[in-house]
Parts: C-alpha cells; structure tokens; sequence
C-alpha cells in the first residue's frame, strides 16, 4: 500500500537531518550553493515531498512572481543602503559667518546640557541644541589655535583646549564681564584632549592632555585654582572681558606627566567601562596603548600597547562589543581587543586614502570610517563587509577637507566638519518619515498567526495570499488567486499542527492547502443555482468565518465553517481522503424558556400538591419554551471557541445584532444565547446607548492561569498608571483544577463596547476606549501568551492598551486603559501578539494594506512587514531607562494619548479609609495563676454581660500566652442583641417593643424647677372674693368668679406665672 502524503512527510522529518542534508549537496555542488537555498529547499522537502524543484530554487530561489514593490523594494533607490545619501542637510557655517573662513576642529554632544559644542580653528565655540540651531558663541581670548572643547559638569563651565593653555568660560554668566580662567604656559604643544569622569567631583575636575613629544598627562582643576587671590595671579581686563591666567606650577593639585609614545600623541579617549585610557599615535612603535591610569602614573612599567607599521592616526571604541577599531596611513582598518593587543582579531580593506577618522554605530553595530578624499565607507562589525560608500561632492568656497566624523548615537545622525557642519539621516529613520508603509497592494482583509512555523499568513481583497517570516520580516512567498480568478476570499485559519491552511471564498467553496510548500490539498465546492451572476446570490452562499477544532490523536480534523444563508457546518479533513465531507449541519433551533411571576398572573386555579415557595421567594409556574430560529432575522459576523477540558469544545458565533450563541459541537446544538443590554448604564452609558449598531466584530476566550504566567519570563516590569473603568458584576475564579484557573469570554462590538462574559452568560464588564475620537466601533483584539494585557483597533485606525491580569486574577474588579495612540488612517483587521526577548511586539494590519510593527507600550513604530531593510528592536534597558520614545509613520501625525488623564465617575463618591488602631483585650491580658486543686495554670476570664459580670478560670494555652494574642480590634457593645444573654424578665418587653427599638437611647430630661409667683404683685391687683378652677366634664378649664375684676386679676396672675416659668 503506498504511503500518503502526510505519512511520507513524516517519515521524511523523522529521518532526514538538515546537517546530512547540506553535506551531500555540499559533495555535489561544492561551494555553488549558499546556505540560505539549503534552508529553504529542506524546509520545502520536508514540508512537502512531492513538490517540483527547479534549477533556480537551488541556485537562489526567488518567486517569478515576486515584484520588488511586494519584496518592500522602491525603484528609487537602494533599500539596503545605511545613509540616505539624498537627503542631507546642512546645518550651518561653522563660523557662523560667511565672509570668515574658518575649518571645523571637534565637535561632541553633551548629555548634561542637551547640547553639541563645536569648535573652530581660529577659536569660535559655539553651542548647538538638538534642533541644529545656535545658541551661545564665543570668540576665544587667546590667539592660539583652538583644539577642543569640553563641559566640566561639576563646574558648570567650559573648557577649551588651545595650542598653548587652557581656557575655562563660564557661558552663562549674568555679569557684564564675560570672566575667562587661561592656565598656561605647558611645555610642549597640545595636540589633543579627553574628560576624566571617574576622578572628577564636585570640588576637582580632571582631563587628559596629549602633546606633540608623545606625552601624556593629567591636569586636575579645583574650586580653589578659579578663586585664588588677585595679588597671585595675573589679571587683564577689557571693556567686556576679564581674564585671568593661571600658571600649572601654581595649581593645588600638581600635573602629572609621563613619555607613551615616541611621536605625537594625536588622539586621547578615556574609557569608563574599562577605567582604562587609550591613546594613539602615528609612530610605527607604540601605535596603539591602552592602560590603566594608576598603573600609567603610579608605576614604571611600560604601558600595554600595539606596534603598527606606519602608525594610527584615529580610532574608536565600542562599549556593546568591546572592541577597538584603528587605522591610519596604511589605509586598513584592524580590529582589536582591549586586553590582547598582539594581534588584531580583523582586518577592513578597501579605503584608498589615509583614514582620518572613525566613529561606530552602537546600535547596529556599524562601523563608520572616512578618507582624506571625502570617502565614507559603512562597515558591518559582524560580517567583516562593506555596506555602503558615499562620497561629499560639494564644491565650496574655502577648505573642502573634511576635518571632523562624528555620529550621534541618541539622534542617529552623521555629523561632517569643515567649512561647513553636514547631516547625514540613516536610511531607515528617513524613510520611515517619507516612504508610506505597505504589506499588500490592496486592503487587507484577515492575518493569521502560524505557531508552529513562526510565520504570518496575510490576505488582501486582490486577492493574494503572503506568507511572511516573523524572524527575517520578510516575504517568504504568495499564492495568486487563490480559488478561481476573480474570486475574493473572505476568510481564513490555520490548524494546530500548523501545516494546513483552510480558505473560504465568496462562491461559497472552501479549500485546503499546505502551507510549507504552498500547494492545495483538497477542496469543496457549493453547488450554485442558475443565477450564477446575480451578486445578491454570491453574497448569500459566501463563507463568513473558518475554525479548525482542536486536534485529537487518532481523530480526523474538524473544521467548522459559517455562510451559506447563514449556515453552520461541520466538516471532515481527514489525511485519507481527498475531498472534504460534510458531517453535520448545526441547529438554529433555540428554546427560549419563559417564566410567569404569581404576582403578575391571575391564579385560576390552584395546586394543593405543588409545594409553597419559601420566605420571601414568589411562586412561579413554568411554562414550555418558546422555539425560536436564532439566525432566522440575524447574520452570523464572526466565530470562536471556548475549551472546556477534556476534549470538549464549545463555538462561538458573533451576530450582526450583538448577540452571541454558543452551539455544542458534539451535539450540534444550541447551549445558550447571550444578549447585550438593550439600555446600558454606568459610566459609559451615553456612549453605549446612542449606538443603534451592535454587530459583533470578534468574540474569543481568554484563558488565564497563574501557572502558564510563571512559564513566561518574569523579568518584564510593565508600570501601568491607568484608567479604570466600570465592572458590572462579580469575579468568578475556579480553583478546582489546581492552581488558578479562569475562563472569560470576550466580544467586541460595533457600538464601541468591550463586553466580558463569564462562562455561564452573565457579563461582567463592559467598556470603551477612551480614545481621541470616542464611540467608534472596535474591530479587532488579542492578548498576549500570559493575559496580562488587552490590544484592541477600532475602526478609525486607534490601537488602545489595556491592563487585565488583576481583572482576571480577582484583586481588582475594573480593568485598565494604559494608552491609545493612531497606528493607522483606516480600520484595523488584525492585531496579532508576539514575544520578543523580554518585551512584546505587536503587529497591527489595516485596510490600508500595511502590516505595523510596533513596539510593546511605548508607541514607538520600528517598520512594516517587507520593508527590505532590517528592523532595529531597541534593548529591554533601554525601555526601563525610559529612552525609548514614541514614533510613528510618515501619515500619522497625532500624540498618544496616556491614561493620566482623569475621568470623573458619575454619582461615586470617595471611600473613606478609617485607621482603626489595636485595644488589649483585658481578658486576654490578665495575670496567669495557678490552681491549687489540679496544679495547672490558669487565668481568670472576665465575660460581659447585659447586667453583671463574672469571673471564670480558664487554663493558658502555649498560643494565649504571648502578648500579641491580647491584641484586638474594638467591637461594638451589641451583646443586649443577642437573645441569649437576656434575662427571662426582659423576653416580654423584647417582644413587645422588638430586639432593635430596644436598643435606641432613652433620654432623661430633668424638670425645670418651678418659680414661685410674687405676694406682692398679688396683693397689689385688688380684691378676689372667690377663685375657683376646676375641670368641666367636656374636659375644659372654667374659670369661676364673683366679680368681673376677680376674673381679670386672676388672668394677669397666670400670665406673669407663665413669662416668669419662660424666663421671658
């Protein structure tokens, strides 16, 4: 029987090794082979043992098909170059006046001032800031030549370097007199200068001079050198300067000097990481000498260095790679490393003139090397090659040498000195600015992630189907029409074995393809009606949505697909058979159950069997369901799976009304429907409510556990500082399964929400993006491996970062908007995940037809999938370091919005934190004793009680002995609540007034003592024969009198009783 396709590709994969591979083809073909065809045509064997091989795949393999646009190539200019050549600028005139003709000496940026300082020749310092523009200048005091120029950070100042001295200026000084400090006269001629930051401080700065006799020494400034008595020193002053020279015998701390080279010391560096000076000279003995400063001043032993015939004339040194590169009049450029310096560890030929200078891009690990005619040549640390020459063909007035090579590595420009300062971009930070990003050449409709092969699988509406290299970011190869031509594919996925890739088209027929060699499997196709161009047709039968289900051994493969007038089926891609079979057609068919309240129904009769609800419940009577057809008036919008274990898989489907319906693939039917609130309320419920559509864009599972997060690496720090936003239910966490486990459903909708189910259908969580433009619909979302994070795309192009690992471990019940920032001017498709080193990097595809990288949550954007040129990640330090800024493409042109923005929450007031402090239980604290009948330690227990209280011996345990067990928080007095501490005399005013109002404080309010009426002011109304006052049977008060004065005097007396009872 002969073996299948399938079964020869592994028997191939068992037995074919790629070393013994390559040595066959190596004996046939010698050295005509490359090693990067090897790779591919192995890869396409094994894959795929029946596919044809041409002559071209094994002598570089390239697609027919493959067009430089589609290889990310432009026919302008070369993608590979490192400097875009045609873009430079030029930044000024380095003597900051045409008419004066000046050469340009040195130039360096400053950290501590943010600044570049570039010196002339004729002694003009000038301060640069980042945007190329001048901002402090200065014509030096002393006539000398000037050398350099550095920034004394603990002083504050600048110190330049001429021919004869030193000169220290305070650049912002407030006074009238601009002050210089001039130390001089040294010896010998200067030549050149280094800062020694190691044996600086706040009261002393050091440098290194280089002179013309090969001496090297080091001079240390201190505070008390610059404010020295004006007696010693020697003053001249000018109208608008003020001058003060200083001779090095007289400083604090005494030059130290030593002979290392035979001839000029040309060029000083003074290395922090090695803590090692390296100088260079153009005498052929003693070229090269790095060595520590102690050992050099402290000792006699000669200095380590490196004989060169004709000598060094520059250098540089690479702190990422630890090397040292050198050249000179010979015209090589030789490799070295610090601490064996015998020999070279390589060799860069290919200048035709002496080299004059080197610098080395730390990044790439580029070396930058020019010639005295004006050549620049970009060299590859790695591969020992030669990436790109250009040439300064400026013609100019004045001296057209180039003096000065400087790159700065934090800006990423190529600085030239002569007449005149010229930039040079790098290609990729240019083109990035002026060159639109794009993958495909039409939109993009789905990109799938390849596990397995570590590839990305993208299709476009042409339709074209790319597979890309996640490693390399380049194309691997494209299918063309993959159905019939002029058909478009509406959808995609990939198996778990990550060899099969299904298709759907929208004709309606679906069809398999290996995705190693690219070839189709097997296919199946909807018998169509006679109205084979009527569009409304072709859009009934199309298929919406593929899902392959997870693979069980010994099992064939399952793949579910949604279309055909809202159908979902069931198909079996088995390796024996070439066509795929239909197994099953899911039911549409859903019972809605309804329940009638007893309160809301008049009761006809009555069931003297059926049992009474409880205390508080109501009684319901069941009523049979409702069937209903769920797609009968919906349209299925998108598919997904929830794993339950054990073989058991749930699917579900996304509706263009918002619904959600999980279907069992086991028994093809429905299980439940989840509904989205008709009116939604909360924070976002303006939002929500004004959007009448509710289509699902995309629905999945996350599947969280604390034991998938400790297989992820956790040195990744993610500092989240965001927006929380509503949680509309209770966190539910399953620990049944050992460790923590936790199953949610997300959907995304096209009324902008972002709804998180529980397995059981109940939400617990719905929100929006803030984003600059609020209320657009989301169309696209993914997590990365350890679920700590959410990355959604809207339909305007927004990508926002969300926080969800305390969402799902339950310590917090909202979750996080950290950023949204414009990836894209169009809707985004896709948003795939993928982990880089300790960091993420995320890939965003668009109608636009570009696939974006960006990098983790900086927003920063490194490139596109098939740019051509590679893709520089930055390192995991320098995201930690903060150095890491945003970036974005050349048609993007607005600021990421970050979660430090506040957003006020609606009728929620703020918690109050009360600070409860400990009490000492008075029980718990008192003396131990000990009992004389049973000789154990006891300690009397005090036990409170509503009308008196008791002392009982209770024996000390060794756990109630200690002091902190005394410890308690305060309680509140409610033991007059419990029934069982009542007396049997206070059960019969607990029922009649109840346990709670029994509890209220009753209030005593004292009578008021009672003022006596006056005799005097009795006596003096006259005479009252009789007064009598008593009380009527209809309860009113009458007042008896023998005389009509008797009845007013009586009234006056009970007045002035009343005003005196009043205080009145």
């Amino acid at each position: 029987m002969e073996a299948t396709a399938e079964e020869r590709r592994q028997i191939i994969a068992e037995t074919l090794r790629f070393e013994e591979f390559c040595e066959k083809l190596s004996c046939l073909f010698e050295d005509g082979i490359k090693a990067k065809d090897l790779k591919t045509l192995f890869r396409k064997i094994s894959n795929n043992p029946d596919a044809k091989i041409d002559w071209c795949e094994l002598f570089g393999y390239e697609s027919p098909t493959l067009s430089a646009a589609d290889r990310g190539l432009t026919p302008a200019r070369n993608d590979k170059d490192v400097f875009a050549i045609e873009f430079r600028t030029r930044a000024g005139n380095v003597s900051l006046d045409k008419r004066r003709l000046d050469t340009t000496r040195s130039m360096a940026y400053c950290k501590h001032i943010d600044s570049y300082i570039v010196t002339s020749k004729k002694g003009i310092v000038s301060l640069w800031n980042t945007k190329l523009e001048n901002v402090y200048y200065m014509d030096m005091p002393d006539s000398a030549w000037l050398i350099d120029c550095v920034f004394l950070p603990h002083f504050r100042k600048l110190l330049c370097v001429t021919e004869r001295g030193l000169v220290i200026w305070d650049y912002k000084a407030k006074s009238k007199l601009t002050e210089f400090h001039i130390i001089k006269p040294f010896t010998h001629a200067i030549v050149c200068m280094t800062y020694i930051s190691t044996m600086s401080n706040a009261h002393a700065e050091s440098v290194l001079l280089g002179d013309d006799q090969g001496y090297v020494s080091m001079v240390t400034i201190t505070q008390t050198d610059l404010l020295k008595n004006q007696n010693s020193v020697k003053k001249l002053a000018t109208a608008s300067r003020s001058i003060v020279e200083v001779n090095p015998k007289d400083l604090v701390i005494p030059v130290m000097k030593r002979k290392v080279h035979s001839g000029w010391t040309l060029k000083l560096l003074y290395v922090e990481e090695l803590r090692s000076m390296i100088s260079c000279s153009p005498s052929a003995k003693c070229s090269l000498v790095v060595e520590d400063l102690n050992t050099l001043f402290n000792s006699d032993l000669k200095p380590r260095c490196a004989n060169i015939h004709k000598g060094v004339n520059t250098f540089a040194f690479s702190t990422k790679s630890s090397i040292v590169a050198t050249a000179g009049s010979d015209k090589i450029i030789r490799i070295w490393h610090p601490a064996v310096l015998t020999k070279p560890t390589g060799k860069l030929i290919g200048h035709l003139f002496t080299v004059t200078g080197i610098q080395i891009n730390e990044k790439e690990q580029h070396i930058i090397s020019l010639s005295s005619a004006r050549v620049v040549r970009v060299w590859c640390m790695n591969t020992m090659t030669n990436l790109q020459i250009f040439t300064d063909h400026d013609d100019r007035a004045g001296d057209t040498r180039i003096n000065v090579l400087y790159y700065d590595q934090k800006q990423e420009v190529l600085f030239t000195g002569s007449g005149v300062l010229d930039c040079w971009s790098l290609a990729r930070t240019v083109l990035n600015k002026l060159i639109l990003p794009q993958s495909h050449e039409t939109p993009i409709v789905q990109v799938v992630y390849n596990s397995i092969l570590n590839q990305f699988i993208s299709l476009c509406t042409e339709p074209i189907i790319k597979v890309w290299s996640c490693e390399s970011r380049n194309l691997v190869y494209q299918i063309v029409s993959p159905h019939t031509p002029g058909v478009d594919v509406t959808c995609m996925c990939v198996c778990d074995s990550g060899y099969r890739l299904a298709t759907g088209a929208i004709d309606g027929s679906l069809k398999i393809w290996d995705i190693g060699a690219g070839q189709e499997i097997k296919s199946y196709f909807e018998k169509v009606l006679e109205k084979d161009g009527d569009e409304s047709l072709l859009a009934n039968i199309s298929v919406v949505s593929l899902v392959y289900l997870p693979f069980s051994p010994g099992k064939s493969r399952l793949l579910i697909a949604c279309g055909w007038s809202q159908e979902v089926r069931l198909y079996s891609d088995s390796d024996s058979d070439s066509n795929l079979q239909l197994v099953a057609v899911f039911s549409d068919s859903h019972v809605a159950r309804v329940s009638t309240s007893r309160t809301n129904t008049i009761l006809t009769s009555f069931n003297t069997n059926s049992k009474l609800p409880r205390i508080g419940m109501t009684l319901t009577t069941p009523h049979k369901g409702r069937v209903e057809k769920v797609l009968e008036n919906d349209q299925v919008s998108c598919t997904g799976l929830l794993d339950e274990g054990q073989g058991k898989c749930l699917l579900l489907v996304g509706t263009h009304f918002g619904s959600i319906i999980v279907w069992d693939t086991d028994t093809h039917s429905i299980v439940n429907v989840y509904k989205p609130p008709t009116v939604c309320s909360g924070l976002h419920s303006d939002i929500l409510n004004s959007q009448l559509i509710k289509t699902v864009h995309a629905v999945g599972t996350i599947q969280y556990s604390k034991e998938s997060l400790q297989r992820v690496d956790q040195k990744t720090d993610f500092k989240f500082e965001g927006i929380k936003n509503q949680f509309l239910g209770d966190v539910e966490t399953d620990e049944s399964k050992g460790g923590f486990h936790r199953s949610v459903i997300i959907s995304i909708h096209g009324d902008a929400g972002i709804r998180l189910w529980n397995t059981s259908g109940k939400m617990l969580c719905q929100t929006v993006a803030m984003t600059r433009r609020t209320g657009v619909a989301v169309t696209a979302y993914n997590t990365d491996i350890s679920c700590k994070v959410l990355y959604t795309g809207d339909q305007l192009g927004y990508i926002t970062l969300w926080r969800i690992q305390d969402f799902l471990e339950g310590s917090d019940d909202t979750i996080q908007q950290v950023v949204s920032w414009r990836g894209h001017t169009s809707k985004i498709t896709s948003i795939q995940i993928l982990p880089h080193k300790q960091n993420l990097l995320v890939y965003s595809a668009s109608v636009d037809g570009s696939i974006r990288i960006w990098f983790d949550q900086t927003c920063r954007y490194l490139g596109y999938m098939g740019q051509g040129r590679p893709i520089l990640i930055p390192s995991n330090a320098s995201l930690i370091n903060g150095t890491v800024t945003p970036q974005f493409p050349c048609d993007i042109k607005e600021l990421p919005l970050f979660s430090s923005l506040k957003f006020a929450k609606p009728n929620k007031s703020k918690d109050t934190i009360l600070k409860v402090p400990l009490v000492t239980k008075q029980s718990r604290n008192t003396p131990a004793v000990r009992h004389t009948a049973e000789g154990s330690l006891q300690h009397p227990v005090t036990t409170e009680s509503t009308n008196h209280q008791s002392h009982d011996i209770q024996p000390i345990t060794g756990s109630n002995t200690k002091y902190f067990q005394s410890l308690m928080k305060p309680r509140q007095y409610n033991s007059h609540l419990t029934p069982e501490q009542l007396q049997i005399s206070d059960i019969k005013n607990c029922l009649t007034s109840g346990f709670v109002f029994r509890t209220l404080p009753v209030y005593r309010i004292s009578t008021p003592q009672k003022v006596l009426r006056p005799i005097n002011l009795a006596q003096s109304v006259g005479s009252v024969t009789h007064t009598a006052v008593h009380r009527s049977p209809g309860a009113k008060f009458t007042l008896k009198s023998s005389t009509f004065a008797a009845a007013n005097a009586v009234r006056c007396l009970v007045l002035c009783d009343i005003q005196c009872h009043l205080g009145i």
